[in-house]
């Protein structure tokens, strides 16, 4: 099981947001791949987004389709997952200000 927390309470544009969800998606992907052999063990991911004041769980570590075995490749479960979390991580370009307001300081005292 591998748990990954990001810290969505720092102050950052529209780009640089969007760039850090494109990351973690990309962890995600590389930690997770599409299983074509059985002999790859089925690593279980969650995602939590720690902001200054809430915590959101993307994902949980026994969510359907990404973490447990569906039958087929995972191909398009790994896709979902990827988009899923690259569209996360509350960036809106229309509350960019709101965005670069933030002061860093994720609420870990709750997690």
């Amino acid at each position: 099981d591998i748990v990954i927390i990001v810290d969505t309470s720092s102050a950052m544009t529209f780009s640089q947001c969007k760039r850090q969800q494109e990351h973690v998606s990309e962890a995600m992907v590389m930690l997770k791949p599409v299983n074509n052999n059985k002999n790859v063990p089925n690593v279980r991911l969650a995602v939590l987004e720690m902001g200054e004041e809430d915590i959101y769980l993307r994902v949980d570590l026994n969510q359907l389709p990404y973490n447990r075995d569906t039958g087929n490749d995972g191909h398009r479960e790994i896709i979902e997952l990827f988009d899923l979390i690259s569209q996360s991580g509350g960036c809106d370009l229309e509350k960019e200000s709101e965005m670069l307001a933030r002061e860093g300081n994720p609420n870990l005292y709750d997690a």
